[in-house]
């Protein structure tokens, strides 16, 4: 577990886990944050809901990842390295979360963090999807303060 992942909530790191599960199965070698965006979508809960919205899916996040970045032998254990975006990733839904004194960080907190990171895979991966993350960002953020 990242040492930030304690600061997490349970549904929070559960889609950190199914990141890493995408990641195996894609045969990636390494958790990205285009793992971590197919994990948002496929997730039961609030992020699930703005994704449908805008016509994502699992199969289509699924069938853009595998366009970009192929699937490739490698050998994997029970455990994936994560790529430096994903760290990053971590500490901006932190910095999300600590900007509405929220103490945990939520999956709109990661929604968040990569809506706002233009230099990691999962920015580009919404655009190819048809979605702008700046106003996925702002809906949100919108979904935020309504229920605070």
């Amino acid at each position: 577990m990242h040492r930030l992942e304690k600061r997490f909530t349970d549904n929070a790191r559960n889609v950190m886990r199914a990141a890493e599960a995408e990641s195996v199965f894609l045969q990636h070698g390494f958790v990205g944050t285009e793992h971590v965006l197919l994990a948002l979508v496929a997730n039961d809960s609030i992020p699930q809901e703005f994704f449908r919205q805008k016509g994502v899916t699992v199969f289509s996040t699924r069938q853009q990842l595998e366009r970009i970045r192929p699937s490739k032998v490698w050998p994997h254990g029970d455990w994936q390295p994560q790529s430096p975006g994903v760290k990053l990733l971590y500490d901006y839904a932190l910095e999300e979360s600590r900007n509405r004194n929220d103490e945990f960080v939520r999956t709109e907190h990661l929604i968040l963090a990569i809506c706002r990171s233009p230099e990691c895979f999962a920015f580009r991966l919404l655009q190819r999807l048809g979605v702008d993350p700046n106003s996925l960002g702002q809906e949100v953020n919108a979904t935020i303060a309504a229920s605070e």
